[in-house]
């Protein structure tokens, strides 16, 4: 498996889509050092859509996923807020704010409300 950054994706696109394409190489494509995308051949794909396709209808498998995706946003959702040196800046506490903010998004008047009435 071949990883890459974003920028150099951009600028060997053809020859990244030819190593997919013909040799069958998997590229991962990663942003700050993430993995952010994939390209891989199209065999592949076909299998992984048939693959999921018949395991969506395992009532087993619907509990998994689900279970793994909440963990993925969970995860995904401190990622975002994580400075430059990958030290987390969100205690437990504030994490709970930010994810229910953003599923129960306030009104911008509350949000100026509630930062003035934190400073006092």
């Amino acid at each position: 498996m071949t990883k890459i950054s974003a920028s150099d994706a951009r600028a060997h696109f053809a020859e990244l889509v030819g190593l997919v394409g013909i040799a069958k190489e998997r590229v991962v494509i990663e942003k700050h050092s993430r993995p952010v995308a994939a390209l891989i051949p199209m065999e592949e794909l076909r299998l992984l859509d048939d693959l999921l396709g018949a395991a969506r209808e395992d009532p087993q498998f619907q509990k998994r996923i689900a279970a793994l995706e909440a963990q993925r946003d969970r995860t995904d959702l401190i990622r975002m807020f994580e400075n430059p040196h990958d030290e987390t800046v969100l205690t437990p506490e504030s994490f709970a704010d930010v994810a229910h903010s953003i599923k129960y998004p306030r009104p911008a008047n509350q949000v100026l409300r509630d930062m003035m009435a934190a400073d006092d």
